[in-house]
C-alpha cells in the first residue's frame, strides 16, 4: 500500500499534473475536489493531451547512469527553455518547469552518489533553497543546497561520507551547468550540514535575533524544498519557520523593511534598466524584487 500519497486539486493545470508526476516519479495522481477524490489522471492521459511537450526531457534525467550522461542531457535545457517561450508559456509555467528540471538533476545526482559511495549510514534529506524551492528558477542559475541529517549524526563516524556525498552532488551540478554558489551556500560547506535539531536551533536564532547577516540567510534558506531522502523533514522545517516567524513581530518588521528597500530596476518609461558587463548587456538583478514563498 502506498503511503504519503501525492494528489492534485481539480483546478490544477495539465502541466502541473505532469510536473508533479515527474517530481515524485509516479505515473498516476488522484484528483481532489474539496479534499475528496473525484478521479485519477495518468501519465498516458497527459501524453495523449500533450502531443509534444518540451518538459518530457525530465524523465530522461532519471534514466542516466553517470555524471557525463547527465551533462549531455543538461545541454538540452536551454532548448527546452526557448521552446517554452516560443510556445507562449507564461512565467509561472516556465519557472516551475526549470525548477523541476533542476531538482531532478539534484535528485539523480544524489542517487548516483549513493551508488558510488554506498548507502547513507543514517537518514538524511538533501534540500534546495531559493528560486528552485519557489518554482521560479531561470535558465542560468547557481546552486543553493544543504543537508538535513538525522539527529543520530556523529561527525567522527558519519562526517566523511556526507562530505564526499556533498562534493559528488555539487561537482555534478556544476558539470550540468548549475554554477557553484559564490556565497558558498552549498552542502560542501560543513556549516550547511546540520541535524534536524541543529537546523531548528539555527533558524530559531535567526528569527529571534535578526542581525543583518541572519536576515540575509533567512532570505535564502527559508524557501526550501526537499529533493532527495526524507522529504517530509524539509516540510517539517518549513512549518517550523512559519510557526516561529509569525509570532515574532521584530523579525517580520525587519524582513518587511528589507523588502521595501528593494526597488524594481525600472526606468522612466517603466522599461527594465540594464547594466553592461564588458560587452554583454545583462539585467540588473541586484535590484530585482524577489518574492519569498515562506512569507505567505
Amino acid at each position: 500500500m502506498t503511503t504519503d500519497v501525492v494528489s492534485l486539486d481539480y483546478n490544477a493545470y495539465v502541466f502541473e499534473a505532469m510536473l508533479t508526476m515527474l517530481r515524485y516519479n509516479t505515473h498516476h495522481l488522484p484528483i481532489l475536489k474539496d479534499k475528496k477524490p473525484i478521479g485519477v489522471i495518468g501519465m498516458t492521459d497527459i501524453v495523449r493531451y500533450e502531443s509534444q511537450n518540451s518538459l518530457l526531457l525530465v524523465s530522461s534525467i532519471y534514466q542516466q547512469t553517470s555524471v557525463e550522461d547527465l551533462k549531455q542531457v543538461a545541454s538540452q535545457v536551454k532548448d527546452c527553455f526557448v521552446r517554452m517561450v516560443s510556445e507562449d508559456a507564461n512565467a509561472h509555467m516556465i519557472g516551475r518547469a526549470m525548477s523541476v528540471i533542476g531538482s531532478s538533476f539534484k535528485q539523480r545526482l544524489a542517487e548516483l552518489a549513493e551508488q558510488e559511495l554506498g548507502p547513507a549510514p543514517i537518514p538524511y534529506c538533501l534540500i534546495a533553497m531559493g528560486s528552485m524551492a519557489r518554482d521560479e528558477q531561470l535558465i542560468v542559475t547557481d546552486q543553493d543546497n544543504a543537508l538535513i541529517l538525522d539527529n543520530s549524526y556523529d561527525e567522527a563516524v558519519h562526517g566523511e561520507y556526507f562530505a564526499q556525498f556533498a562534493k559528488f552532488v555539487c561537482d555534478g551540478l556544476a558539470e550540468c551547468g548549475y554554477e557553484y554558489c559564490t556565497g558558498d551556500i552549498m552542502a560542501t560547506n560543513p556549516e550547511w550540514r546540520k541535524t534536524r535539531a541543529e537546523w531548528e536551533e539555527c533558524f530559531a536564532r535567526w528569527i529571534d535575533d535578526p542581525t543583518p547577516e541572519r536576515l540575509l540567510n533567512s532570505n535564502i534558506f527559508f524557501d526550501l524544498l526537499g529533493v532527495h531522502g526524507r522529504l517530509k523533514w524539509a516540510e517539517h522545517l518549513s512549518s517550523f519557520v512559519v510557526r516561529r516567524a509569525k509570532r515574532n513581530n521584530r523579525f517580520l518588521a525587519a524582513m518587511a523593511y528589507n523588502a521595501i528597500r528593494r526597488t524594481p530596476p525600472l526606468g522612466f518609461f517603466k522599461d527594465f534598466v540594464m547594466e553592461k558587463t564588458g560587452v554583454t548587456v545583462t539585467p540588473l538583478t541586484s535590484s530585482v524584487v524577489v518574492p519569498h514563498r515562506w512569507r505567505i
